[in-house]
């Protein structure tokens, strides 16, 4: 299983017309295609690891998808569905669906790259089965032009964190909060251990309307209440 299956499993939901009421409706929903892969075993939602064998319930982390696959490996799927502050309607041949509200991009992109985080130090962790993560994926599913395009180079405090295409990459190293340091807010500096594309990893999320019209405006230049998605995969190794 690589990043191709993954690309071709989200393009093969845009192309069925799949929009998702919330981040646990993308999860269940990419989960079952990943299970009809033939190479895969099983797949587990919310899977428990914790950073000794015997931790509390305190230093509980879930991942959002394990797959096993058949040959014994396991591999690691992180999560995350953004959306704009606005609501936005999309009607496909899977019928009217709705994204809520959310905004607060800046805080999206750091909890995005916190997943990232996990992912590269995931076998420092201990799961209740005998689980050793081959590899990791983590994903972002958004209409929010932000977080493909806003480089964020008039924030004060975020700019290291933009997920934007034309920054081409982003790590390695230590990402500081710009003139506030290591820390902020609640939020610790992330320290990525390895440097990600962001100029090739960046897809489009090819929804069809009902009437066989495109969602295609992903930098949302018309201000609409039904911009295009695009979406993000890293791959962890």
């Amino acid at each position: 299983m690589n990043k191709s299956d993954l690309i071709k499993i989200m393009d093969d939901m845009a192309a069925d017309g799949e929009v998702f009421v919330n981040e646990q409706d993308f999860q269940f929903k990419l989960g079952k295609r990943i299970r009809k892969m033939s190479e895969v075993k099983a797949v587990y939602f919310e899977v428990s690891s914790f950073s000794t064998p015997l931790s509390s319930i305190s230093d509980k982390e879930d991942t959002d998808i394990i797959v096993e696959l058949k040959d014994g490996s396991y591999i690691a799927i992180e999560l995350k569905y953004k959306t704009p502050y606005k609501i936005c309607i999309y009607t496909t041949k899977q019928g009217m669906i709705k994204t809520l509200k959310q905004g607060a991009y800046n805080f999206g992109v750091y909890y995005f790259l916190n997943d990232v985080v996990r992912l590269e130090n995931i076998n420092k962790r201990y799961f209740n089965e005998n689980i050793d993560i081959s590899k990791g994926f983590a994903i972002l599913l958004t209409n929010d032009k932000n977080y493909r395009f806003n480089c964020f180079t008039k924030s004060k405090i975020w700019s290291e964190y933009s997920l934007c295409q034309y920054k081409s990459k982003i790590g390695s190293g230590l990402l500081t909060f710009k003139s506030k340091g290591t820390s902020y807010l609640k939020f610790s500096a992330l320290t990525l251990l390895h440097q990600y594309d962001l100029e090739n990893n960046w897809n489009d999320y090819r929804l069809i309307d009902s009437k066989g019209a495109p969602y295609n405006d992903y930098d949302d230049k018309d201000k609409s209440n039904h911009p295009g998605f695009s979406y993000l995969i890293f791959e962890i190794n």
